[in-house]
């Protein structure tokens, strides 16, 4: 990463599979709706979907 490289708190599905090294974007949206305390999506528009990075962080480090 170089020194100018901004680390945006917004992350998309297929970053947070890899966060949590998951092989597919698929599985994210089924933990989303079946595991009590996995990270929730946000929205920003009708097609805008995003995870708090620091939420993802620590739920991997559980």
């Amino acid at each position: 990463m170089s020194q100018n490289e901004i680390i945006s708190p917004r992350i998309r599905v297929k970053e947070v599979a890899e966060i949590l090294n998951l092989k597919a974007v698929s599985t994210v949206w089924k933990y989303v709706k079946t595991i009590p305390g996995f990270p929730q999506p946000r929205r920003i528009g009708a097609r805008f979907t995003y995870w708090n990075r620091d939420e993802v962080l620590a739920y991997a480090s559980q």
